[in-house]
């Protein structure tokens, strides 16, 4: 008999994941197992949707993934940024459950609604915004990266992250809270900003990889990445495309934004599959 699943730890899985989830080139037995095993979450944000909401050809499994493995979606980047501001000085301790999805099983028509969930209009149009949104930031991204320059000398180094987050921490309060932020206008030194790890993450990214990296975004996916970061400092468990995977290890042994969570690449989940042969 399973133990009683209490929707209470997350594991978040990128998009390109859930994807190959969905086309059923993994089993998803070894994944379940290893979720009821640890009383693990699959997370589910409105970015994943939208991604996955062009490729109407999935939806189908996608539903079928999301009813029979435990997954839940959690709450949205705003109201994780909300708690966070009334945790502060403290951090964030609340659940990140918003709706469990297995439980639409039960629900007369559940399936179906699911289903409609997914290839909503509201979600399509989203996915139409967060393209020109992209393709905008795109062009702007060299002009924004000469608004913050090295602190120390020519280049960037790793002391440049405090003073880069902090600013992007501001930026971000200043446009979702001001009321907030005035109430530290005799000393903003004084925000604690690890209680922001929603929004620390997001600018620890792009330093490490942009600044840091010296690096340039290629094409719209990366500014699509930006979008999935808000929960993963309160998940026990990230899988991430191969890049982005790399940076947030170094992001987790430099910082403490990551320490509750273990990150790994996709091939974590192939090897829950296909378990490698011992000699």
């Amino acid at each position: 008999m399973e133990r009683k699943h209490t929707f209470s730890k997350f594991i978040y899985l990128d998009t390109n994941i859930l994807s190959e989830l969905a086309k059923k080139k993994l089993p998803w037995k070894p994944l379940r197992d290893f979720l009821i095993k640890n009383d693990l979450t699959i997370a589910i944000t409105g970015q994943h949707l939208v991604e996955l909401a062009p490729v109407q050809k999935l939806h189908d499994e996608l539903v079928n993934l999301l009813l029979l493995l435990p997954s839940a979606y959690i709450k949205p980047w705003d109201m994780i940024l909300r708690e966070e501001l009334e945790s502060h000085p403290e951090k964030r301790k609340d659940s990140l459950l918003l709706t469990p999805l297995n439980s639409m099983l039960l629900e007369n028509n559940g399936v179906k609604k699911l289903s409609n969930q997914i290839s909503s209009e509201k979600i399509t149009r989203s996915n139409i915004d967060q393209t020109n949104y992209a393709k905008k930031m795109l062009k702007r991204f060299n002009q924004l990266k000469e608004n913050f320059s090295p602190q120390f000398g020519s280049k960037y180094i790793l002391k440049d992250e405090n003073l880069f987050t902090f600013c992007i921490v501001v930026q971000w309060l200043k446009d979702y809270d001001e009321d907030f932020l005035l109430t530290f206008k005799e000393d903003a030194t004084k925000i604690n900003i690890n209680s922001f790890r929603s929004i620390q993450l997001y600018a620890q990214l792009i330093f490490y990889k942009y600044y840091l990296g010296n690096r340039e975004p290629k094409d719209l996916s990366d500014f699509g990445d930006l979008a999935h970061l808000h929960a993963i400092p309160y998940c026990e468990y990230a899988i991430i495309e191969k890049d982005n995977c790399n940076i947030l290890n170094q992001i987790k042994r430099n910082e403490n934004t990551l320490n509750l969570t273990t990150i790994k690449k996709m091939k974590f989940i192939r090897e829950l599959a296909y378990p490698p042969t011992v000699h």
